[in-house]
C-alpha cells in the first residue's frame, strides 16, 4: 500500500498536478469547491510528494484514528518537506513519524 492508498482509506482528500518543468504541485483536506486546508508547489519529486501529504495528514488531522496507518507501509522515518535555497524547492528533510 503507498501513502496515497493510505490517504484514501483514510478519507482524506488529496490531489497531485505534475508540471514538466516544474515539479509537483500537491493539495490536501478539502476539494475543488471547498477549497484545500494546505497546498504547496514546487514539491522536486515523487518522494518529496509522498513526505509533504504524510506530513500535512499528521499535522490536519491529529485525531484521526486511522492517523497510525498513514505513511507505516514504508520506514517509520520519513521525509518533511523543506525549502531548498538555492533551488527554490521543497525538498525532503528526515523527521520521525514515532507517535
Amino acid at each position: 500500500m503507498t501513502v496515497m492508498d493510505d490517504l484514501h482509506a483514510s478519507e482524506i482528500n488529496f490531489r497531485v498536478i505534475s508540471f514538466y518543468d516544474g515539479g509537483f504541485a500537491a493539495s490536501i483536506g478539502g476539494d475543488e469547491i471547498e477549497g484545500y486546508q494546505a497546498n504547496e508547489k514546487g514539491l522536486a519529486d515523487w518522494a518529496a510528494v509522498e513526505a509533504w501529504l504524510i506530513y500535512r495528514a499528521l499535522e490536519l488531522y491529529p485525531q484521526s484514528e486511522s492517523r497510525r496507518s498513514i505513511g507505516r507501509t514504508g520506514p517509520r522515518e520519513t521525509q518533511r518537506p523543506e525549502k531548498n535555497l538555492r533551488s527554490g524547492r521543497l525538498e525532503p528533510k528526515a523527521f520521525s513519524l514515532a507517535p
